[in-house]
């Protein structure tokens, strides 16, 4: 087996999301189905996300990600269509990690596709 498998307890921790398309949508929605507490940095939401935020529900920050973003953050998932964002998020994780606690949510662990049938859910990595 090559792969670690890891489930989060991410209730009431802060997290973030770097991104606010369709991709960062599906993240954001599955945090709070988890209870974590969410924060999205992206210049351009969905309208759904933006409907989440002005519900209280998410904190949305309309805005360029800046490295400062992640502080105190316990998870950070980059989705993002820029590579160049996605790939500075992941380097500055990766320098966190040992000192942080931080969690890397991009190309080094993998996200699993979900099955959700309350009250099983089934996890698949392949």
């Amino acid at each position: 087996m090559r792969y670690y498998p890891v489930n989060l307890d991410v209730r009431n921790r802060e997290c973030l999301v770097v991104g606010g398309g369709g991709v960062g949508e599906r993240k954001v929605r599955t945090l709070l189905e988890c209870e974590a507490i969410v924060t999205v940095v992206t210049l351009l939401a969905t309208e759904s996300l933006r409907a989440l935020a002005s519900g209280s529900s998410i904190k949305l920050e309309k805005k360029e990600y800046e490295p400062s973003d992640m502080e105190g953050k316990f998870l950070v998932i980059g989705a993002t269509d820029n590579e160049a964002v996605n790939e500075e998020v992941r380097k500055r994780l990766a320098r966190m990690l040992p000192s942080g606690g931080f969690f890397v949510i991009l190309r080094i662990a993998l996200r699993p596709a979900i099955l959700s049938c309350r009250p099983l859910s089934a996890r698949v990595t392949c």
